[in-house]
């Protein structure tokens, strides 16, 4: 089965990933991650060393965080040049190599629900996975008592589709950002626990 991952910058996506396949692995079962955004960074890898001094390919947050706009821009240039069709068969031949050779394949980004035929009509129609849309909050005091705040979305093409992922979501997950958790990697386990019980029923 086909897992995509949606969420803003910064949701936990690539954690959520991580963590279902170690409890996946656990579980005896096998797995493996792609992201669209592979090719993308690929293709534009030259261009930012040269002009950026940046790797796209491999470089810490804050250094993706200073082309972020170059690469949304250049992604969404060649979406719309294919109706959203670009990025997925770009990953296409990757899927099919290894989709009969693992239990699960997640890919860890899907970010768009624009076109008739976009990233999540070609996860959940073409390929028959499922789209998990992570949410990443903290709780804060008002008025005595406490709020959920969520990450908010990274640019304007994120938060135009923040809301359409979550409608096309078969599993919302939110869990709770606190750099004071005693047990963080219990709470993070938990999450998921609960998701692959789900996905067993599926």
């Amino acid at each position: 089965m086909i897992i995509g991952v949606s969420g803003v910058a910064g949701a936990g996506k690539d954690l959520f990933v991580q963590t279902c396949m170690d409890e996946l692995y656990e579980l005896g079962k096998t797995s493996r991650k792609f992201a669209l955004a592979s090719s993308l960074k690929s293709e534009v890898r030259d261009w930012c060393l040269e002009h950026y001094g940046i790797d796209s390919v491999n470089c810490a947050r804050e250094d993706k965080e200073k082309i972020r706009d170059f690469l949304v821009a250049h992604g969404t240039t060649k979406r719309h040049a294919t109706e959203g069709r670009h990025w997925v068969e770009q990953l296409n031949p990757e899927i099919k190599k290894y989709e009969n050779l693992y239990d699960y394949l997640f890919v860890s980004d899907l970010r768009y629900a624009d076109y008739p035929e976009d990233e999540t009509y070609w996860l959940q129609k073409e390929k028959g996975g499922k789209l998990v849309h992570i949410l990443q909050y903290t709780v804060e005091s008002r008025l005595n008592s406490n709020v959920k705040v969520f990450r908010k979305p990274a640019n304007k093409e994120e938060e135009r589709n923040e809301p359409k992922l979550q409608e096309c979501a078969d599993y919302n997950l939110e869990w709770e950002f606190n750099q004071d958790f005693i047990n963080k990697d219990k709470y993070i386990s938990s999450k998921v626990v609960k998701f692959i019980e789900w996905l067993s029923t599926q």
